[in-house]
């Protein structure tokens, strides 16, 4: 089957950032030494009429590079922890006791010692120093003191993992054993603490489930299971006083700072979700305006393909040499070509010397320019290149033409004002003259822009990335360095850009199709884009021409006007000096003088090929052009900031619906669990 070129440039480019971002992901992961993730972590717990609990943990973490696992039991003053075994799932064996403690525990073996009066470490061997795989273990121990009890309740407040904790958990479930059944299950109230996904129900009338999805690092893990009817019988953790009233009145505050948080949320989902329905209906409609215009038949101008000889100078008493170098060289892909601008400069330098606003004045083989009379009756641009020798003559009463160098290498920014601002005025100038189309040409320029496929080149990595965390050699990776719901970060991903994405990428199909049906210059445009085109014909081909007129000086300065800004002046000069060598003879300008002085630069024969020649003199303009350039880029690569920037230091996580209260608050009420990893 033949793919279509577009699909298979989308094709390579996807191919060619899955492997890109493969490369990235196998030398991160051969790079991190150590990696450790639970896959599941289960707790088992027993609640004892002492107030105490029997605990089973049961680890299954996948390890690389990680020889000894280590978990710590803080406030073992308060909470004494004893008959602590670890059981290796995996062989079904029991690990020996060491008895003391140690850097490297060997495979095997395990210790649950003392490492100051407060903190009680149990670490055991993995066997996975040099290696890495899935292992499993079983870690069984007693805690004492867990119970408190009030005058009408008794309550189990226990923080099992705290922010301290370091290992991403994929799922943590556990079921909590009452020592006898509640008679109400009214009397029963549970809660679950932490920035988590999960579930806490009642199962039966003495046991209490959790279920906890995507636990990443350093998240807490707290639950709190308070009856009313007394079952416990203990000694230590007695309250003499009424507290399930405060119990229910703290929860409530922090269920209502929840649901606060959850309103907050969906709020911001919401208008997420409005921002990109308002997004794809933008783009929906703009892809119907362009498909409409992708179905005319043409773009209803009818064109010139033969441009013949055009004798006149198109609109003479109103053009501009701006506007004429804009036609001439007009194409759809660039309305304006910055490489002509010198051209245009020189030109109209010369145009405002032949209208008499300004005086070109040859002294000692140097050509003056001077201001002869104020703007009046100027055209847009006109004005600005008036202004520019305005501002490079100063206080002065002249610049000599080679100082407008210095002038554009000094003020360059001035310079650079005057020529964006001459720009600007040409165009302005053709909207009014009603020669470009500005409808039109917005719609061109949005169907050409390029805008679609880069925005979509952008976001379509984003998806890719995420699916690529989805590959189980990868994921592991992904899950230590941005969480746990790597499934949640790629649906996520595909339901908040694959659709923008598309409607992109089928816009900018629609909008190529349509640019061949928009034509930014109207009828009255390209009918002079065609005089224009026919005028730079006649003068480039004049010696061939069998019809000749009188030689005309005037005509010929404005020919040269335009030629100028055409490009084409050293070859329309060949043509002239083919057709009218008398006027190339000292003899002839002993009789004729011109008025302006660029008739005179062109033909004098004393002249050409020094300074004072036509060429070098709008050579001398077009390097002050240049100069400017170059100054303006060299300013701009040779910049650089101090300032800095802020981030936000975040961990990357995408929204999810929050299921389980949430306490912000770091409560340290019982034992809080942590698993720090010791890598070596």
């Amino acid at each position: 089957m033949k793919i279509n070129k577009y699909l298979r440039n989308w094709l390579i480019y996807i191919l060619i950032l899955i492997i890109v971002f493969c490369i990235i992901g196998v030398a991160s992961i051969i790079g991190d030494d150590k990696i450790q993730v639970m896959n599941n972590l289960d707790y088992n717990v027993t609640l004892n009429k002492d107030g105490s609990m029997n605990i089973t943990e049961t680890w299954d973490v996948y390890v690389k590079n990680t020889g000894t696992l280590f978990k710590d039991f803080y406030r073992t003053d308060k909470y004494p922890i004893s008959d602590v075994t670890v059981k290796n799932l995996n062989t079904n064996t029991e690990l020996e006791d060491l008895g003391r403690e140690e850097y490297q525990v060997p495979e095997g073996m395990f210790y649950a010692e003392p490492i100051n009066n407060r903190t009680v470490e149990v670490a055991f061997g993995t066997g996975k120093r040099e290696s890495s795989g899935n292992v499993k273990y079983q870690i069984s121990y007693k805690i004492e003191n867990v119970i408190t009890s009030y005058k009408d309740c008794q309550e189990f407040y226990w923080q099992f993992l705290d922010e301290s904790n370091s290992m991403p958990c994929k799922k943590v479930t556990g079921t909590i054993k009452l020592p006898k059944e509640i008679s109400n299950m009214d009397n029963l109230k549970i809660w679950g603490h932490g920035n988590i996904n999960g579930d806490i129900n009642k199962i039966s009338a003495d046991e209490v489930s959790f279920d906890v999805k995507n636990l990443d690092a350093e998240n807490m893990l707290e639950v709190r299971v308070v009856t009313a009817e007394k079952m416990f019988n203990i000694q230590e953790n007695e309250k003499n006083y009424r507290n399930l009233d405060n119990i229910l009145e703290e929860e409530a505050k922090w269920s209502e700072g929840t649901n606060q948080n959850i309103r907050n949320h969906r709020i911001f989902v919401l208008v997420l979700a409005i921002i990109e329905i308002i997004i794809l209906v933008l783009l929906i409609r703009k892809g119907i305006k362009y498909y409409k215009i992708s179905k005319k038949e043409d773009d209803g101008i009818k064109k010139h393909k033969r441009f013949k000889y055009f004798r006149d100078i198109p609109r003479e008493k109103s053009a501009t040499p701006g506007e004429a170098e804009f036609l001439y060289n007009f194409s759809k892909n660039s309305l304006w070509a910055n490489s002509h601008q010198s051209d245009v400069v020189a030109a109209t330098i010369l145009d405002l010397c032949l209208k008499g606003y300004i005086t070109l004045e040859k002294r000692e083989k140097k050509i003056y320019i001077a201001i002869a009379k104020t703007a009046d009756g100027l055209k847009n641009d006109e004005k600005e290149i008036y202004n520019l020798i305005k501002d490079a003559i100063g206080k002065n009463e002249s610049i000599e033409v080679g100082d407008l160098k210095k002038f554009a290498k000094e003020k360059y920014y001035k310079y650079s004002e005057y020529i964006n601002k001459m720009a600007n005025g040409i165009k302005k100038n053709l909207y009014e003259e009603g020669i470009v189309d500005k409808k039109e040409e917005k719609l061109y320029n949005g169907a050409n822009s390029g805008i679609p496929i880069i925005i979509s080149g952008i976001l379509l990595p984003i998806i890719i990335y995420n699916a690529i965390g989805l590959i189980p050699i990868f994921s592991k990776f992904y899950i230590v360095a941005w969480g746990v719901d790597i499934l949640g970060r790629f649906l996520d991903s595909v339901l908040l850009l694959l659709p923008v994405i598309i409607l992109l990428i089928l816009l900018d199909r629609i909008s190529s199709k349509a640019k061949d049906k928009i034509y930014q210059l109207t009828q009255k445009g390209e009918d002079e884009r065609a005089d224009w085109k026919g005028l730079a014909k006649f003068l480039k081909d004049y010696s061939k021409i069998d019809e000749k007129g009188v030689f005309d000086i005037v005509l010929w300065e404005k020919y040269l006007v335009y030629a100028t800004a055409f490009g084409i002046s050293d070859k329309v000069i060949d043509e002239l000096k083919a057709t009218y060598p008398d006027v190339f003879t000292e003899e002839y300008w002993q009789e004729k003088q011109s008025t302006t002085g660029i008739i005179y630069m062109a033909c004098n024969p004393i002249y050409i090929h020094t300074h004072c020649s036509f060429t070098d003199f709008t050579g001398s303009i077009q390097t002050s052009y240049r100069t400017m350039t170059s100054t303006v880029a060299s300013h701009y690569s040779s910049s650089s900031g101090g300032g800095g920037g802020f981030s936000s230091g975040g961990g990357g996580r995408w929204w999810r619906w929050p299921e389980w209260e949430e306490d912000k608050h770091k409560r340290d009420l019982g034992n809080s669990t942590k698993i720090p990893l010791l890598l070596f």
